[in-house]
């Protein structure tokens, strides 16, 4: 095969393999600017740039705008000793002031005062 002709096909695959991650990222660009367009708390806020941008959820942030970045939570919890047994070491600064749990893969937990993100830990499981 020709190098002219591989490089062709090279870049078809690699545009076809980016082709689910770019509908993806228009999908969170489009929901990102309806809420922004809707919600002029957030639109002045701190918050914008990881909205708008980065596409992080970070600790101020409400539960509807997580649940926009993030999609829905594999769980939601508002037992104390599953939040708990979720925060691990971090449970006794935690208890206090958190009332529910969300929890994504990878080990993440979004932790919630109300309606507020006020933390976040990330724990790896071991598989045994």
């Amino acid at each position: 095969m020709r190098t002219s002709t591989r490089l062709a096909v090279a870049s078809i695959l690699l545009l076809s393999a980016a082709a689910p991650a770019l509908a993806f990222k228009e999908q969170l660009d489009r929901r990102m600017r309806e809420y922004l367009v809707r919600s002029p708390r957030a639109e002045g806020s701190d918050r914008r740039a990881d909205l708008a941008f980065w596409f992080q959820a970070s600790v101020g942030m409400t539960k509807e705008e997580v649940g926009l970045l993030l999609g829905e939570a594999d769980a939601m919890t508002t037992d104390p000793a599953a939040m708990g047994a979720l925060a691990g070491k971090f449970w006794p600064d935690l208890k206090p002031k958190v009332q529910e749990a969300w929890t994504y893969p990878e080990g993440w937990t979004f932790y919630f005062a109300g309606d507020v993100l006020v933390a976040l830990t990330q724990y790896f499981r071991k598989i045994r």
